[in-house]
């Protein structure tokens, strides 16, 4: 709940909470105090007062391929495309893919030479899914506690 520059997260008790919020209500009614949370559903938030901006936030990219493009306006499916094609020219990965190239046309037997590919996509399918599993844990519970 906010009430002027202050605000409520949770409610323990009418005695504990109740009456923090009502000494926070009678008092913005006695001295007057500004709307922070009407202003933004108007959507008046050139307010230097009431916008607040992510320090250090990165707002544009300098792409090798896209050229300078502005984040704050792509949509989350055009910057995923675009972040996984840029991600996609990984030189460990292109090193790891010319060996195992250069180890299937050495073999003779076709059947050896599907076991090592399908066990190579495997195991980097699994590596890849165990690290953003990871990642999207931790943004999750960072998410939670802040």
């Amino acid at each position: 709940m906010v009430v002027g520059q202050e605000y409520i997260v949770g409610y323990l008790s009418d005695e504990t909470t109740g009456k923090e919020i009502e000494n926070l209500v009678s008092c913005a009614m006695k001295d007057g105090c500004q709307d922070i949370v009407g202003g933004l559903l108007l959507g008046n938030s050139q307010d230097e007062n009431q916008t607040q901006e992510v320090k250090g936030a990165v707002k544009a990219l300098d792409a090798p391929v896209f050229g300078k493009l502005n984040l704050e306006t792509l949509s989350l499916p055009v910057l995923t495309f675009v972040v996984a094609f840029l991600d996609g020219f990984n030189p460990c990965a292109m090193w790891v893919l010319i060996f195992l190239i250069s180890l299937l046309l050495r073999m003779k037997d076709r059947k050896r030479m599907w076991l090592l590919g399908v066990t190579f996509i495997g195991a980097s399918s699994l590596v890849y899914f165990l690290f953003l599993s990871a990642w999207l844990n931790l943004f999750l519970f960072l998410g939670f506690i802040l």
